[in-house]
């Protein structure tokens, strides 16, 4: 695309295009309101050696891919993405526009700055905070890497590009890879590599865990130049190695989180939500010294001067029905006040009658300040995930409630061990989750089945506690005479399982603190 070429009577096509994996990008200016922007170009696979690309046409399935990535950008736009300015067709291909970053990209920042750890932290929670919302929209980015992390030089925020083969989660959605496993390579997560076609969040996980270990150590996790091959065996069956041992003296906290994010069993790996609570603390606080030696740009500067951009913006497509996203204050909090919180809470969402109470709707909003304080597996704040999780599923319908206790089994599955806190709170979810899934179309097997197997746990959890054994027991066996119940007065048991399974369990329950 040559300079000064004009599209659709209102892009100005400013810059060289730079070609990516299956696009062209160009700097533009929208003359309609003088804005720099970004365009886009759907560039087919075969084009890539033709003298003429424009010759060449694009595939059902590039034009479909492509077609999802306006989408995306239209639905996730702006807090750590670029939003969407406009899309069309240019000689009859297909084009978006988007948020121009004004400033360089990870790999560039990598090859021209020395490792700091502020700066390491600062990008991480960045991009877990945007993969949060990426994937609670039901989308798995599959590309996290340097090159798709654009640096905003004015204001050292980082924001995650290049949409191109996000995949949706929701199965009649898209499924335009062809039989490869995308992605890049020391960025990949095991499972893709593996084959796994339908990779979760957790394989985004895996990749922001890459980028940390480069940005914190100067290195890759795994440094196997002689080929590809290589590469991947070493991310499929080598232990990573530990950050303290790269860098002596690094936190260990962190040191156990990026192990963490780096397993290779996804199920094991926390959730980009509870990795970006859990590096919170090791943030740049406001008025910090600026990092020694500089950094260009400074990548600290979101948390050591947080403060709302004020350049000029282009403006955003219109949405039909689109709805901004108000996030709810917090507020300060105490260990306690946290803790008188949690009790208080508890007797209004599981006392007798269960009525909304301030208190339990309190907790609601002292979570992410807790969480940013002491972090997503304190025994506090592991209370209080699962006790908001409880509030929502009581006493709004069970919407959100099935996402929060997800949440918490990722995290503490194969890390939580008998006799912890955090043991009744992983069985606390677990049962959690039962009580959301129970009554839903084919899924009461599977229902019973975790009950029976939470209730064959429930002796290993602590007696005491808000979550300990006699809360537990007295969940199983709400759950148990619940499922006992058949639901169909002529149900031969085909879906439920006998209500006699149920009794057989309740049976061999212990009384608390007898196990």
């Amino acid at each position: 695309m040559e300079r000064g070429k004009i599209i659709d009577g209102r892009f100005r096509i400013d810059g060289t295009p730079s070609v990516g994996g299956m696009g062209a990008v160009c700097r533009a200016t929208d003359l309609t309101d003088n804005s720099v922007v970004a365009v886009k170009f759907l560039i087919p696979d075969a084009a890539r050696s033709a003298l003429d690309s424009w010759s060449v046409e694009p595939t059902l399935t590039e034009l479909r891919r492509f077609e999802r990535e306006i989408r995306l950008y239209d639905r996730l736009g702006g807090e750590g993405v670029p939003f969407l300015v406009h899309h069309g067709r240019f000689r009859r291909r297909p084009y978006l526009v988007m948020q121009y970053i004004e400033g360089t990209d990870l790999r560039k920042y990598l090859n021209t700055n020395r490792r700091h750890v502020g700066v390491a932290v600062s990008v991480a929670v960045q991009i877990l905070e945007t993969l949060t919302r990426v994937h609670e929209a039901d989308t798995v980015h599959r590309d996290v890497k340097p090159h798709n992390i654009l640096l905003e030089d004015a204001t050292g925020r980082a924001y995650l590009g290049d949409f191109g083969i996000a995949l949706l989660t929701d199965h009649d959605a898209t499924r335009y890879t062809e039989g490869q496993t995308p992605g890049t390579m020391g960025y990949k997560a095991p499972e893709v590599l593996d084959g796994e076609e339908n990779p979760t969040g957790a394989a985004d996980v895996y990749a922001v865990a890459c980028l940390f270990f480069e940005l914190a150590a100067g290195r890759p996790v795994f440094v196997h130049p002689a080929s590809d091959i290589q590469m991947a065996q070493a991310h499929l069956h080598e232990p990573p190695p530990r950050l303290d041992r790269v860098l002596p003296g690094f936190p260990s906290q962190v040191v156990d989180l990026v192990d963490w994010m780096l397993a290779k069993d996804p199920a094991r790996r926390p959730s980009a939500r509870s990795a970006a609570e859990a590096l919170r603390p090791y943030l740049p606080q406001p008025d910090d010294p600026e990092p020694d030696p500089a950094v260009y740009p400074d990548l600290t500067l979101p948390f050591r001067r947080p403060a709302p951009l004020a350049h000029h913006q282009p403006k955003r497509a219109a949405r039909q029905g689109g709805r901004s996203r108000v996030r709810r204050p917090g507020g300060a909090v105490d260990r306690d006040g946290l803790k008188h919180a949690l009790a208080t809470a508890y007797d209004e969402i599981h006392g007798a009658g269960s009525v909304p109470g301030p208190v339990a709707e309190r907790l609601t909003e002292l979570l992410s300040p807790a969480q940013r304080r002491w972090g997503v597996f304190d025994s506090d704040v592991l209370t209080a995930r699962v006790l908001v999780a409880d509030r929502e599923r009581i006493h709004h319908d069970g919407v959100g409630a099935d996402k929060r206790y997800r949440d918490v089994v990722r995290d503490l599955r194969g890390v939580a061990q008998p006799g912890e806190p955090a043991f009744a709170a992983l069985l606390a979810a677990r049962l959690g989750l039962v009580e959301c899934r129970v009554s839903l179309p084919g899924q009461r097997d599977e229902a019973l089945a975790e009950w029976a197997r939470c209730a064959a746990q429930v002796w290993s959890a602590p007696v005491d506690g808000l979550l300990g054994q006699r809360h537990l027991l007295s969940l199983i066996r709400e759950l148990g005479a619940f499922m006992a119940e058949c639901p169909e007065r002529d149900c031969s048991h085909s879906e439920c399982r006998p209500p006699e399974l149920t009794e057989v369990v309740l049976n061999d329950l212990p009384e608390a603190g007898q196990g």
